[in-house]
This record gives C-alpha cells, sequence and structure tokens, in this order.
C-alpha cells in the first residue's frame, strides 16, 4: 500500500485520540464544576434568606405580643435581623451574583432588599427605646418586603435551575463526541490492522520473491561463462564462481577469504586496479558500471587479458564490491591479426598507388620522347606512305598517352589529391570547348553535336571550370564512341532560378542493355566482348566522370534503350549566377570613383618576369616601385629607407621571403613595423598561418590582378592620406593584357628553362626541395601569365612535394612536357 494511505490513517488515528482526550478533560471539568457549585451551597444560600426574612417577622410579631417589649424579645429581633443581612450580604459577594444580577425580576427586588436593609440598620442599631417604639412601623416593612424577597429567590433559583440544565446537556454532547470518536478510533485501529496484515502478505510473497531472484541469480552465477567474483571491504573475495575458477585455474572454495591483490593480479597491475576502485568508490551507487582492460594472473602464473567491470553495492550491511571478468586472449589475438591484416590492405593499396605512379611515369616519359620524335620526324620531307606511318604512330602513342592518364585519374581522385575550386563558370563557353574538342570525332563517325543551353539570363555556376569540363568531356566521348551516323545532343538547363543545374548527354547510338546499367559507372568496365573489340578504351572514363561529380557534390545518372541511344545526367547543386564576365566584372573591378593613395613599395620577387609585371601593375596604380632580385637584396634596400609597404616572394635564393620579413622586424630598422605582403603561387592553410606567425601581415595568391593589389594597398594608402590614384581601375584592367603580352616571349624563355630543369630533377629521388622550389616558381608565373591549367598542374606538384607525395608528384611531371607545350601555344596565339 502507498505511504500515502498509511500516512492518512495515522493522522486520522492521531486526531481522533486528540479528540478524545480534550472531549474528556472538557467533562471533567464540568463534573468538577458542578461538584464546586454543590459544596458552596450556592442555592440553599439563596433561598435560605426568604427564610430568615420570615424568622424576623416572627420575632417581631412574638415581641409586640406582650404588653412590654422585653429587653430578650429586642436581643432576638436584633439577631434575625444580622442573620437576615448576613444573607442577603453572602448573596452579594458571592460568584453567583454576576449571573443572578442579569436574571430578569432579580435585581429590582434585590434593590428593594437593600433599601430595606439600608434603612432598617440605623434602627436596629439604635436603643431599646427607640427600637421598641419602631417595632410596629418595622412589622409593617418586613411584610411588605415578604413579595420582593420572595421573588428574587424565586428568579435566583430558576435561573441556577437553567444554568443546571445547561450544563448537564453540555457535558451529554461531550460524552456523545466522545463515544463517537471512540467509535472513529476503532474502526481506524481495524483498518491498521488490516493493513498490517496486508503488509505482512506482501512482505512474504516479497520475500519469497527475493529468495528466489537471489536462487535465481545464484544460478546464473555459477553457469555464467563470465567470471563474477565478490570482493568485501577487506579487500578478500567473499564469492567465486565456477567460471572464474577456470578462467584463474583456481578452486573456488581455495580462492574463498583469499586477498585479490597477492592471488588474482601480478604486482604491475595494483596501481590501476586501485584507480579503478577510486572511481567506483566516488561513482553514484546504481550507477553504470564502467568497463577496463587490464591483466590478470593465472594460477600457473602466466599473465592474460581481461575485461573487468565492477560496481558497489551497499544494501543491508557494509560495501560489497561485485566484478565481471572476461577473458580477452581470444578477442585481443583477433584484434591483432585484424590490425595486422588493415596494414597489410593498407600497404597494398600504397603498393599499388605507387605502381601505378612509377608505371605511369615510367610508360609516359618514354612515350613523351616517342611523340616528340614523331612530331619532329612528321615535320621531315617523307614520302606519302611515311606521313601515313607516322599519322599512325602519332595516334597509337596518343591514345596510349589518353590510357595512361585515366589510370593516373583513378588513382588521384582516389587518393583525394585533386582540388576544388569554387569560381564563377561560363556555361555556354565550356559547353563549346566540349563541343569543339569532341567536333573532330564526332565527323569520324559520321555524327552530328547539337548544344542546348538554359534561355535564361543567369548563364553562369559557381563551381569548378577544370572538372566539370572533364566530366562533360568524358561523357560526350563516350557517346561519340558509341554513335555512328547519329546525333549527339549536349543540353544544359537550369532546374531552379537558383540552381540545381543539370547537364544532358543523350546519343542516338547503340545503348546499354538494362542489366548492364548498374556497372557501367566501375572501373575498367567495358561491357560485352562484341562491344569492346568495336571499340577501344580502358573503361576508365566514366568511373573518373563519376568521381569527379561526386567530389563536386553531384550525381551522375544514365538511362538507356538498347539500339535507341542512352541519357547521362549530371546533377549539380551549384548555384546559379550572372554570366561568368559580368561575375568576374563585379568582383575585379572597382568603381570609377574608388581612389587609392600613392604609396612606395618594395618589391622583392627573384623571377624577372613576374618582377616586370607587378612593378608595371603597381605603376599604373599610381604607386612608386623599387625592386630586389632577392632576400638578401631586399633586406639590404630595406634597412637603408622607410617604404610603404613591402611585397614579398616566398621561395627565392639566399635568403627566402620568411627569413627576409625576419630580419626586417627583428632589426631596429625603418621598415620594422611596415605592412610586409606574401605572394606565393600556393599556399597550404597550415603556411598561411606560417607567413602571419612570422610577421607578415597579408598573402596574395597569385595570379594576381589589379584589383587584388588596389585591393589590399587600398588600406594602407588610405592611412597615410597621400595622393590619390591617377587611372580609373577601368582603363587599368584594359591596358593589362596589352602589358603583359610585351613579357610572353620572356616568360616563353623562362618557361623553357624550368620546365627542363623540372623533368631532370624529377629523376632524382633526394632532390624534392629543389624540386619544389622551381615548381612554385614556374606556378607563379603561369599563374601571372592566366595559364590556368598549367598553374593548377603545378599547384597540385607543388602539395604532393610538401605533403611527401613524391610518386604522385613525379607522375604529374611525367606529363608537365605536354601541358607546357599546350601553354605555350596559346601564350604565343595570345601575343
Amino acid at each position: 500500500m502507498r505511504w500515502e494511505v498509511r500516512a492518512a490513517i495515522s493522522v486520522v488515528l492521531l486526531v481522533c485520540l486528540f479528540g478524545i482526550a480534550v472531549l474528556t478533560l472538557n467533562v471533567a471539568q464540568r463534573i468538577a464544576e458542578a461538584a464546586t457549585a454543590n459544596r458552596d451551597s450556592g442555592h440553599w444560600t439563596l433561598s435560605q434568606t426568604d427564610v430568615e426574612l420570615l424568622a424576623l417577622d416572627v420575632a417581631i410579631h412574638e415581641g409586640l405580643a406582650s404588653e412590654a417589649v422585653s429587653d430578650a424579645a429586642l436581643a432576638e429581633i436584633r439577631r434575625r435581623f444580622d442573620i437576615f443581612y448576613s444573607r442577603i450580604k453572602t448573596v452579594s459577594t458571592s460568584e453567583m451574583f454576576q449571573s443572578l444580577s442579569e436574571t430578569p425580576g432579580f435585581l429590582e427586588n434585590y434593590t428593594v432588599v437593600q433599601k430595606f436593609i439600608a434603612d432598617t440598620t440605623a434602627t436596629i442599631d439604635g436603643s431599646d427605646t427607640a427600637l421598641r417604639s419602631a417595632l410596629p412601623q418595622l412589622q409593617k416593612s418586613v411584610y411588605a418586603l415578604r413579595a420582593p424577597s420572595r421573588a428574587m429567590v424565586l428568579a435566583g433559583l430558576r435561573t441556577f435551575a437553567e444554568a443546571t440544565a445547561a450544563s448537564r446537556a453540555q457535558v451529554e454532547h461531550t460524552l456523545l463526541l466522545v463515544a463517537g470518536l471512540t467509535v472513529v478510533c476503532i474502526f481506524t485501529l481495524l483498518a491498521m490492522v488490516a493493513i498490517l496484515v496486508r503488509l505482512d502478505a506482501v512482505n512474504h510473497a516479497r520475500r519469497v520473491e527475493v529468495e528466489a531472484a537471489a536462487a535465481h541469480m545464484a544460478a546464473i552465477v555459477a553457469t555464467a561463462q563470465d567470471a563474477v567474483i565478490t570482493i568485501n571491504e577487506q579487500d578478500c573475495i567473499a564469492s567465486f564462481n565456477d567460471a572464474a575458477g577456470e578462467m584463474f585455474g583456481i578452486k573456488p572454495s581455495l580462492a574463498m577469504g583469499k586477498n585479490i591483490w597477492d592471488l588474482l593480479l601480478p604486482s604491475d597491475q595494483h596501481t590501476i586496479l586501485r584507480q579503478i576502485l577510486g572511481e567506483v568508490s566516488l561513482a553514484a551507487p546504481g550507477g553504470e558500471a564502467r568497463r577496463h582492460r587490464l591483466f590478470a594472473q593465472h594460477g600457473d602464473g602466466h599473465v592474460f587479458p581481461v575485461e573487468l567491470s565492477i560496481s558497489a553495492t551497499y544494501h543491508a550491511g557494509p560495501r560489497l564490491l561485485v566484478a565481471f571478468l572476461r577473458d580477452l586472449t581470444a578477442e585481443v589475438a583477433a584484434e591483432q591479426a585484424l590490425v595486422q591484416a588493415r596494414d597489410e590492405a593498407l600497404a597494398g593499396e600504397r603498393a599499388k598507388a605507387d605502381l601505378l605512379a612509377v608505371m605511369s611515369h615510367e610508360i609516359r616519359t618514354p612515350l613523351n620522347g616517342l611523340l616528340g620524335t614523331i612530331e619532329l620526324l612528321g615535320n621531315t620531307r617523307l614520302s606519302g606512305k611515311q606521313k601515313d606511318y607516322v599519322h599512325i604512330l602519332e595516334t597509337s602513342g596518343m591514345i596510349l598517352l589518353h590510357h595512361v592518364n585515366d589510370v593516373l585519374e583513378i588513382s588521384r581522385h582516389d587518393s583525394g589529391q585533386v582540388p576544388c575550386a569554387s569560381e564563377p563558370v561560363n556555361l555556354e563557353k565550356l559547353a563549346r570547348e566540349v563541343i569543339d574538342n569532341q567536333a573532330a570525332a564526332a565527323a569520324l563517325h559520321g555524327s552530328r553535336l547539337v548544344l542546348a543551353l538554359p534561355d535564361s539570363a543567369k548563364n553562369a555556376i559557381i563551381s569548378d571550370a577544370r572538372l566539370l569540363k572533364q566530366v562533360l568531356l568524358n561523357l560526350v566521348g563516350n557517346a561519340v564512341k558509341f554513335t555512328d551516323n547519329g546525333t549527339i545532343r549536349l543540353e544544359i538547363r537550369h532546374l531552379g532560378p537558383e540552381g540545381p543545374t543539370e547537364f544532358s548527354v543523350s546519343d542516338t547510338g547503340i545503348g546499354i542493355a538494362p542489366n548492364d546499367l548498374p556497372r557501367i559507372f566501375e572501373d575498367f568496365v567495358t561491357l560485352d566482348p562484341s562491344y569492346s573489340r568495336r571499340q577501344g578504351g580502358t573503361g576508365l572514363g566514366l568511373g573518373i566522370a563519376r568521381r569527379i561529380a561526386e567530389r563536386l557534390g553531384g550525381k551522375l545518372t544514365a538511362e538507356s534503350l538498347p539500339g535507341h541511344g542512352s541519357t547521362f545526367r549530371f546533377t549539380l547543386a551549384a548555384p546559379v549566377v550572372a554570366h561568368a564576365s559580368e561575375v568576374r566584372a563585379k568582383s575585379d573591378q572597382v568603381p570609377a570613383s574608388a581612389k587609392s593613395q600613392a604609396l612606395d613599395v618594395l618589391v622583392i620577387e627573384d623571377n624577372r618576369t613576374n618582377r616586370l609585371v607587378l612593378r608595371d601593375m603597381l605603376t599604373f596604380l599610381g604607386h612608386k616601385v623599387t625592386e630586389a632580385e632577392d632576400g638578401a637584396e631586399g633586406v639590404r634596400i630595406g634597412m637603408e629607407r622607410r617604404f610603404d609597404v613591402v611585397l614579398m616572394d616566398i621561395s627565392m635564393p639566399k635568403m627566402d621571403g620568411l627569413q627576409a620579413t625576419a630580419v626586417l622586424r627583428s632589426k631596429m630598422g625603418p621598415n620594422q613595423t611596415t605592412p610586409i605582403i606574401a605572394l606565393t603561387a600556393h599556399a597550404l592553410p597550415s603556411e598561411q598561418r606560417r607567413f602571419h606567425a612570422a610577421g607578415m601581415s597579408d598573402v596574395l595568391i597569385k595570379p594576381i590582378s589589379a584589383k587584388q593589389l588596389q585591393d589590399i594597398l587600398q588600406p594602407i594608402g588610405d592611412n597615410l592620406r597621400q595622393t590619390q590614384l591617377p587611372a580609373a581601375p577601368s582603363v587599368i584592367e584594359a591596358e593589362m593584357p596589352t602589358m603583359l603580352a610585351r613579357y610572353i616571349p620572356a616568360f616563353i624563355a623562362e618557361g623553357d628553362q624550368l620546365t627542363a630543369r623540372i623533368c631532370a630533377l624529377s629523376l632524382q629521388t633526394d632532390e624534392d626541395d629543389s624540386l619544389r622550389e622551381v615548381v612554385h616558381k614556374l606556378a607563379g608565373s603561369a599563374s601571372m601569365f592566366g595559364a590556368d591549367m598549367l598553374a593548377s598542374r603545378l599547384v597540385l606538384i607543388e602539395t604532393c612535394l610538401k605533403t611527401g607525395e613524391g610518386a604522385a608528384a613525379r607522375a604529374e611531371i611525367a606529363v608537365l612536357s605536354s601541358c607546357w607545350k599546350q601553354a605555350k601555344g596559346e601564350l604565343l596565339n595570345r601575343s
């Protein structure tokens, strides 16, 4: 039964007992009051006043009956008057007079009696002669007083009777209340008895359940596969099940009462167990037991790993620890085997990656020489048949190079070495480049390429143009390969005002069987043998497209009907923006009203081309420029006079940018507090933090535009409050291509030298630092002149070298010559 019910019954019982006690005291008090009233003889005293008045009247009558009133008669009259007087005095001074004075008819008659006494006292106390003469009149007065006296007595007696009746009724009422409360107490006691009987039955049932549960638990512990040990406060074993005996090789009877420190644990585990016991003692009672791993000691002395789960119980006695131990020997062996298998698998993956990188390098290096020689041979005087042979050689070599590139591309994507840019991408320009790239191949198959662009003013998205182009080239190239005399359609449309954007490539080719659709995006899949014989390839193109699509955050799907063609859809959740050129104009241009301050700038750059371009940019922006060819010269110039700002390249001979910055900041020179801005083609986030820690104020990543320079220099100039820029930014940006074109020949000459040096250094495995410096130098120049594909590949090579992926870097360097050749052709066309 709930404690609230028991508490309520107890309260009722207590209230009843208290009420009985109070009422009993009240009855006793009433009885005592009644007894006290009888002892005082209030009723008798009041009735005696009338009796004494009659006795006075009799005494006067007897005295007048004789001829001469004797002295004895006068004495009797005086005595009777005194008795009457004392009776009246007793009534007026008694406690009951107050209640009698409020009784109707009593006070008026009492006043008459009092007046009689007052009038007669002087006569009674006077001489005998005066009394004898006043007796007749006194007799009349006494006779007249008899009626008021009797009325007074009757009123008083009536009041006494009413009070007695009221008191008797109140006592009866109180006795009834006592009886009622007594009955309630009896029933309450009966309820308590019933409750106690029920509680006894419940406790008996619980005791039976607890005994059954204890027997059940004892059976579980006895048959448990894990060791179950209870430990008392003296750290001695209180119980030891059979599983524990089997685990430790000790009979349970022999283990009872033994100390756990000496029996179950090696000495080096004592400290660990003490820490565990300390945690258990601090834990809340009934909390979840934590699991711990430690080593136990077998009876034969050998040590084995166990998992310990321990908790404390404080019920009905001192603390008792309950410990569950599980032998982990087999589990630890399995974990070690799993770790070894994982290490072997990782080693295999690394070996595969290294093999792919090395093989790609070893194949592409002679292949580049072969293709170069074929190109040179094609420029000589050849017969028609020889030209055909050269064309076959060149075509076969390019196909082989494409296959090798596919294998390396898979390796790069799987290792996460392909960075993703976030920039405005002109969809129309991108799509037309893809169509132009595949037009010749489509013509060979007699097919027609069709382009459908989104009907929207927003024809640009924020994504990575290079990776997006690679996906579309793979999809369109795959469609061209398997479509003869048909149509390949590249369609781009926005699924919503803000995206996503869907790229679909559909063809009227041979199609794909439904059971082959789920595996077309797997690596090295070329479908059926006849399909494979008809068209060559590694089967990696769609696998690469899938990887890039996922890396860009998109989804690539395929639909096909055999004999009716296929449709590949690439859905990309990229923000839709305005035209890419407009986006760039908005971000790269400065409002014509914006003004900058003329600054005295120190440019420290070891690359001559980059240095000249920076000088012309700064000059067009209205700044004064001083040049230094390396860090040492920059420090020397910087210690001679103060500059408003220093543009510092990072990788330089003699003294790099970080060392030069440290010198300028540490010495008490004129440029100790001058803003120093780092110039670099590529910098990892950790390296940028290192630049700031070295004392550099900001970082500019190449390629550098006039807008970037103006944005970073304008706050410095505003603080100096000097002259405004002489030229509007729009004019500067318009003249920049002409200015860069003047330096393209010098850059091409430098690029030839640096490319040759990179290829030479890549053949030496112990020259990674020198190789990284040269790659960084060429990447900076390539970024400056807008050779984005070349710059991206160089940035990837530099990142691989910085992160210790030398094999992957050399695999990229193997195709650097062809990439440089393509970039050089574009630059020559631009100049």
